[in-house]
């Protein structure tokens, strides 16, 4: 009976719906991103269809701030993003500002496309990429407050825009490993709480090393299970589309 409460309660998680404050239980909380996401984006490709230019170039990038601005005063960090706002979660406000400050990353990169660029600011632009992608992951690993996370947003809009604009010609990003990787990146983000949640409850008397290292173990293995019943689904469903085609 207990089961049975759980998935009902769990219906608005299974459907990405948790982030509109429909939200009673969690299987999977990583899915919140999800929801912040299709909720971003039926609200931003309407609008950005109508009114693009003006959004691109004046709205989005003041508002974006001013939001951000908000949570940096408010809680003094860009996470939380459980906590409940007078507007709904924080999670899917931030996921808004997000995708919305990507319509810009994007209005940006295709006016350094536009424009000739000469040598020197190539390798200009090619250093900042790698500086800004570098001192990401060094936060990442690092021990540093909370505070400093919309400095990380800013270095990642800033890096994506060059990486996006392909003004340089060598680009560290344009190889089958990270396509590899960028194609892995969902599973890993929808299973790596599962077994975070398995060494809670069973692991954590062990070693800090062998911690890591199951933790690192089981996120690879549950990712490769979702990635194998994912193909499996999509070949099932591509089957019966064309059952379907054909028999119409």
């Amino acid at each position: 009976m207990e089961g049975v409460k759980y998935f009902i309660a769990s219906i608005p998680n299974l459907f990405f719906l948790e982030m509109t404050g429909i939200r009673f239980e969690a299987p999977n909380n990583a899915t919140w991103y999800i929801s912040a996401m299709i909720i971003a984006m039926a609200i931003l490709y309407p609008l950005c269809r109508k009114y693009y230019s003006i959004l691109a170039k004046i709205v989005i990038p003041i508002t974006s701030l001013i939001i951000l601005g908000f949570f940096v005063q408010n809680d003094n960090s860009l996470s939380g993003v459980l906590d409940w706002t007078n507007f709904g979660y924080k999670g899917m406000i931030r996921g808004v500002v997000e995708v919305a400050l990507g319509v810009v990353s994007f209005e940006i990169s295709m006016w350094l496309k536009s424009i000739k660029i000469g040598s020197l600011g190539k390798v200009f632009l090619k250093i900042t990429e790698i500086l800004c992608y570098t001192l990401v992951i060094w936060y990442i690993v690092s021990s540093l407050t909370k505070m400093y996370e919309i400095y990380v947003l800013a270095l990642f809009f800033i890096g994506v825009t060059i990486t996006f604009s392909e003004v340089v010609s060598f680009n560290l990003m344009n190889n089958k490993f990270c396509y590899f990787l960028g194609k892995v990146s969902l599973p890993i983000y929808l299973c790596h709480m599962i077994g975070i949640r398995i060494i809670v409850d069973y692991f954590m008397d062990k070693s800090f090393i062998f911690i890591i290292l199951l933790a690192i173990s089981m996120c690879i293995f549950f990712s490769i299970i979702v990635m194998i019943l994912g193909n499996i689904f999509r070949n099932k469903i591509k089957d019966i589309r064309n059952k379907i085609y054909n028999y119409s």
